[in-house]
This record gives C-alpha cells, sequence and structure tokens, in this order.
C-alpha cells in the first residue's frame, strides 16, 4: 500500500473551532466570508495571489503589537466559512418568520430553469418586517400540476412557520400554476390560503395584449424601427447627438415595459429627432445598401409625420397608468392598500384614455 493512500477506518470532521487559536483571526476570516458572499465573487479568488498580496498590504508583517493573522484558504471559504455564514443567516431570518404568528405572513415562489436544465422553484416568506428567501426547491421526474402543488404542500409543511399562520400564495398567472393552484387548494390543511396571482405579471400581460392590437403592434414596430435604426448606424447617432445629449432606449426583453420605455424616450426627444431628418447632415447622406436607405427614408416618414407623434402620445396615456402601477409593484412596496388604491387610479385613466381614443377615431 503506497505511503498517500488512505486508510479503512472511522474519520472524524474537525470543528470548526480547532481551526483557530486567535478569535481576531477568525472574526477576520468571517468578515472576508461576508464580503466575497455579498460581492458575488467566485470562492477560488483567495488561491490568487493578488488576494494574498492585498491582505499582506493591509496588515505588513513586522508590525509591533499587531497579529498577523493568516488569510482563509479555498477548502475553508467553501466549506466551515460557508457554514458559519449560513448559520447568521439563519440566526437573522428567524426573527423575521417569528412575526407570521402575530401577524401572519404571504409565501411567494416562482420557478426558473438553471444552466444544467433542471426545474428550480425559489420561495420566499413576506412579512410585515419584509419578505425573506427560505428554500430551493429542485423539481424531478414529472412535472405536471398535481406534482407541482405536491411539492408546494411539502415546502409549506416544512417550513419554521405554521400553515395556519400562512395567509397567501402568490405566483405567477402562467398556466402550469393555474391548474397546480386548482389542485393544492383540494388540501383540507391549506384550504383557508388564498391564492394572489402576481400583480407585476398580470399588469405584463394586460400590456401584451395591448400590443397584440393591430394599430398598437404597428406603431410599436414602427418605434423599435426608429429606435434601433439610431442605435445600430453611427452617423445617425452622431446626427441626433448634434441635438441633444440623451440616447434612445432600447431595453432587453426580459424587463417588463420594455415598449413603454423606448416609446417614452422617442417622446422626450420629439423635438431633437424632427430636427434631425431636416437636417443636411441627414437628407445629403448616402446610405450604403438599400435595406439601409428603405429603414432610413420609414424613419424619416414616421418621425416628419405630426399624426405619428400623435399616435405615439396617445398610446402612452393608455399604457401610462399600466406602466406606474408595475413599476409600483415592481417594488419594494409591501403595503396591499397602496396597491389597490393605485389599482382604483389606473382604472379610470386608462377607461379615460379609450374613450379619449374613440373620439378622435
Amino acid at each position: 500500500m503506497g505511503a498517500g493512500a488512505r486508510v479503512r477506518g472511522t474519520y472524524r470532521q474537525q470543528a470548526v473551532t480547532s481551526y483557530y487559536n486567535d478569535p481576531l483571526e477568525h472574526a477576520w476570516h468571517l468578515q472576508i466570508m461576508q464580503f466575497i458572499v455579498e460581492s458575488g465573487m467566485p470562492f477560488n479568488c483567495v488561491k490568487l495571489e493578488s488576494f494574498k498580496c492585498m491582505l499582506t498590504l493591509i496588515i505588513p508583517p513586522g508590525v509591533p503589537g499587531v497579529p498577523i493573522p493568516k488569510p482563509p484558504t479555498y477548502h475553508m471559504i467553501r466549506t466551515t466559512l460557508l457554514d458559519e455564514l449560513d448559520v447568521e443567516v439563519q440566526k437573522s431570518v428567524k426573527p423575521v418568520l417569528a412575526t407570521a404568528a402575530t401577524y401572519g405572513c404571504t409565501i411567494m415562489t416562482d420557478g426558473w430553469t438553471n444552466i444544467r436544465g433542471q426545474t428550480l422553484c425559489n420561495y420566499l416568506v413576506g412579512t410585515t418586517r419584509g419578505a425573506t428567501y427560505v428554500a430551493t426547491d429542485v423539481m424531478r421526474g414529472k412535472k405536471d400540476a398535481t406534482a407541482l402543488a405536491q411539492a408546494w404542500l411539502r415546502r409549506l409543511k416544512s417550513l419554521d412557520i405554521k400553515v395556519a399562520d400562512i395567509t397567501a400564495f402568490v405566483t405567477d398567472s402562467a398556466s402550469s400554476n393555474v391548474s397546480a393552484m386548482g389542485v393544492f387548494q383540494k388540501d383540507e390543511s391549506v384550504k383557508h390560503i388564498f391564492w394572489i396571482p402576481c400583480v407585476a405579471h398580470v399588469m405584463d400581460l394586460i400590456l401584451e395584449d395591448i400590443g397584440d392590437i393591430d394599430w398598437v403592434a404597428i406603431r410599436i414596430a414602427q418605434a423599435r424601427l426608429v429606435t434601433k435604426f439610431f442605435k445600430r448606424h453611427s452617423h445617425a447617432r452622431e446626427v441626433l447627438q448634434a441635438f441633444t445629449t440623451k440616447a434612445l432606449l432600447l431595453p432587453a426583453e426580459t424587463r417588463f415595459c420594455t415598449h413603454v420605455i423606448m416609446m417614452r424616450r422617442l417622446l422626450l426627444l420629439q423635438s431633437h429627432l424632427m430636427q434631425v431628418v431636416v437636417d443636411d447632415r441627414w437628407k445629403d447622406t448616402f446610405w450604403s445598401t438599400k435595406k439601409i436607405r428603405d429603414d432610413a427614408a420609414a424613419v424619416t416618414a414616421c418621425v416628419g409625420c405630426p399624426q405619428w407623434w400623435e399616435d405615439m402620445r396617445t398610446l402612452c396615456k393608455l399604457l401610462d397608468p399600466i406602466m406606474d402601477m408595475l413599476q409600483m409593484v415592481d417594488s419594494d412596496t409591501r403595503q396591499i392598500g397602496k396597491i389597490l388604491r393605485r389599482y382604483d387610479e389606473m382604472i379610470p385613466r386608462c377607461l379615460s384614455a379609450c374613450a379619449a381614443l374613440e373620439k378622435d377615431e
């Protein structure tokens, strides 16, 4: 048997405290661990020579009366220190969950897929002291409505909260969640729990439905054409920058209200864009391909048409109340009263915009 071979027998895991003779070094390592986790840095950053040099410069050796703590090792970071930090996090979570016994709480869950293709369900608990993350489940096997409902039930019964203290369960309005909720609410132990569809998701669905209306879809497509043209072509962008330092916005599709954000910025820059399309630097430009020339002509036709801008303004007036509501619920607002009041304000504003639109037609 080689000298480095492991021998069969009973092994005992080394206690966390046995790593440390100096409590200051222990506290120092925990603080480094917290910094790494909060900043999202990979654990193997402690292997870098630059990391070790940084610590040496912060506490140089040979300073009288100052101890020289050793930097934490990669193994300590990914095992003992991570476990200790988890214990500290759980200590801070417990007082938040404890308020559920007095005031009740709301469970929020959402599903997503990680880079391995695994279906995950995150769970948060909302209390009077705010929301806190409590668990993530990996969905394995069959993923129908019954399986999802059973996964929800198992998770709720495993939390450090009595099921009787849970007043509401929040998911988005995906068809799988709607079907699963029908199965979930058949369980006698959770019949008292109200299902609340995610308001932000509902508002986004309303915006999508409005966007499917023919004339709205046409105006949005034209607005995207104008925005993308200035984003993609440096000459067009340079001409615009001669009139304003602000840029057109084209947020990623994953964000809520992408089109509303884009149209609001177009309206803000209306006067500057109208100056661009009548400027000699724009009119005298010979664009390199027929496709670009056709797009430039379409941009000129839209930006130079007062009715197009009026349609954009009317559309934003219709969408703004929904957008305002969505931005509020997508923030850290916790009071349901604020959401209900904003909803009561949103409906009349939308109806007023629709009435004005019908009158114009």
